[in-house]
Order: structure tokens, then sequence, then C-alpha cells
């Protein structure tokens, strides 16, 4: 990966400042930046910090997770195409947060909830679609230690992730054009605890069946 790599996820990450600049006068002073589960706005930041703090904050992030990138001693075994999606979820990110924070601010009607319920269900099919390519490496993937020392383990764990992460994307965007904001978050837990546990457990039990072969 060079830095090349890293320079237009960068830029990206500093447009939202041309909008600040295009909006400030038009934007209140105190501006949306935290929403509850119902969608409510309940938290407020002054636009200075927000408009052009956001940016900064992001960028440094962007920042340290290309150090984190490059400097893994497995790196060579990365997914190049998980890596720019990595490289591209914090610019995505800022940019749809800022967008829920300036049309809020000026008080368009928009489901906040939906739109990151929506957002999250793309990006676990996306993810989803990469993971099974995935090699053993320390940065990115199921990073547990019996994967990390079993090619095999860490392939077939990746694969029902894969499967896993696409299944659970599709099913959370359905859920979210059909159902109620409630059922909706408790959704996303439910998805978050199935993508997080079950891939673990299933490695776990991988490595228990093979150690107890080997016995």
């Amino acid at each position: 990966m060079n830095k090349k790599q890293l320079l237009l996820p960068m830029l990206a990450c500093f447009l939202p400042v041309l909008a600040g600049v295009l909006l400030y006068e038009v934007l209140p002073e105190q501006l949306p930046i935290h929403w509850n589960s119902a969608g409510e706005i309940d938290d407020y930041g002054h636009k200075a910090a927000v408009l052009f703090g956001f940016p900064v904050f992001f960028m440094l992030m962007e920042a340290v997770l290309y150090g984190a990138l490059t400097t893994d001693p497995k790196k060579m075994n990365q997914s190049q195409k998980l890596k720019s999606l990595s490289l591209w979820l914090l610019p995505v990110t800022e940019v749809i947060v800022l967008f829920l924070t300036i049309t809020s601010a000026l008080e368009y009607e928009v489901n906040v909830v939906s739109m990151i319920c929506l957002f999250m269900g793309a990006l676990f099919v996306i993810v989803g679609n990469y993971l099974p390519k995935c090699k053993q490496n320390y940065t990115m993937g199921y990073r547990i230690p019996w994967a990390l020392q079993d090619t095999d383990n860490w392939n077939k764990t990746h694969r029902l992730a894969g499967y896993l992460w696409m299944l659970e994307g599709v099913v959370l965007i359905i859920v979210t054009l059909l159902v109620r904001e409630a059922l909706v978050l408790a959704g996303v837990m439910a998805v978050l605890i199935i993508l997080f546990v079950v891939p673990v457990i299933y490695s776990y039990c991988l490595y228990k069946r093979k150690n107890n072969t080997c016995d």
C-alpha cells in the first residue's frame, strides 16, 4: 500500500469543510451531533467545531488507520479491496454524519435511524462479499489466536462470516424499509451479536475438534 492510496480518502475527509464554508452563515450556532434511539436530537455542538473539527478528527483517524494497515507484519496477505474499503469507510461515514447534521439543522425531514441502518446494511453486504477472500493478517478479519495459527481455521471462519455478513446486511435493509424503528434498533443489536459471536464460536469449535483429533 502506497501513500497515493491514502490521498483520495484524505481529500474526501476534507470535502465537508467546503460545505461548511458555503453554508456557515445560514446554519444556526448550535448543530445537532447526537440522536437518541427514537431519532430525536439529544446533543449539540458549536457549528465551527462541528463543521471544521469533525473533518480534522476524521483525517487524523484516517492517518492512524493507514499506519495500522501498513505496519501489519502480514500486510502482504491483506486483501487489496478490503484495504481500500477500510480507507474509504471513514470518509463515507463522515459525509453521512455531516449530511444528517446539516439537514437536521436546516429542519429538513430526515429519518436518521433508517438512514444509518440502511448504510450499515449496505456495508455488511459489501464487507461480507470480501471476507472469504481475506487471508491471515493482524489488522482485518477475525483476528482470534486459533484462527491466526491455522490457515484452514481462518479460511473456514471467514467463509462462514462472509455468508453471515451478507445475509444479515440484506435482512437489515429489508427490516429497515418495512418495520418500525424500535424493532429496527433491536434488529441491529441482534445482527451485531450474531456477526461477532457466531464466527468466533465456530472458529473455536474447529480448533477444539482439530486438537481432539490430534490427541
